[in-house]
């Protein structure tokens, strides 16, 4: 009789235990399911978010680099010539009406330059601020001239090496240090009496 117990309690025991590993497992296979099912939502999600972000980012780099076109400059070769000549006589003496590599005056020098490379210009500064077109300043650009002066009287020229908007670069021949390239917009002397541009080049 105890035997007969004993052997019903170890079968109900096994079964018992048959049961709750049935259902452990079958819990943790549908955890594991739910589980996974939203690790790969967030995984979509996140490359949904990434691609949406590159998606935008190349736009807008896109547009950024169509935003601003730069300003059409006819002549380049040409412009760049007459600049690289100008700058090759930087300290050269200035020599009142001289005309020539050994000493120049201001429209002297221009004047030599620019018939270098094919553009006629002679005179004084007075008569070369009578050639070609005249340009605002925030339009000039390298090659063109830069005239000086005061009362609206014109009394020195140079040659625009750079103009950036907010620097104007100009290779002159000085009284005071020869041939010389100034930022006459960041100099005071120069600004003050800087008065127009033109372009004989065209």
């Amino acid at each position: 009789m105890l035997y007969r117990c004993f052997l019903a309690f170890a079968v109900l025991s096994t079964l018992s235990l048959a049961g709750c590993s049935k259902i452990s497992y079958e819990a943790y296979s549908q955890d594991r399911k739910q589980r996974v099912s939203k690790s790969s939502s967030r995984s979509s999600a996140r490359k949904s978010t990434y691609a949406t972000k590159t998606r935008s980012k190349a736009k807008t780099t896109t547009r950024r680099s169509t935003v601003k076109h730069p300003a059409h400059i006819d002549n380049v070769q040409l412009r760049k010539a007459i600049v690289s000549d100008a700058q090759a006589h930087i300290g050269t003496q200035y020599v009142y009406g001289g005309k020539r590599p050994g000493g120049f005056d201001c429209s002297g020098f221009t004047s030599y330059v620019l018939s270098g490379n094919g553009v006629t210009l002679r005179g004084s500064s007075r008569d070369q601020s009578r050639v070609g077109s005249t340009k605002p300043l925030r339009e000039l650009a390298p090659g063109d001239l830069a005239f000086f002066g005061s009362s609206g009287k014109v009394s020195h020229v140079g040659i625009v090496k750079q103009n950036t908007g907010d620097q104007l670069i100009v290779i002159h021949a000085t009284s005071s240090n020869g041939v010389r390239e100034d930022d006459v917009l960041g100099s005071n002397y120069w600004k003050s009496r800087l008065l127009f541009g033109r372009d004989v080049i065209r």
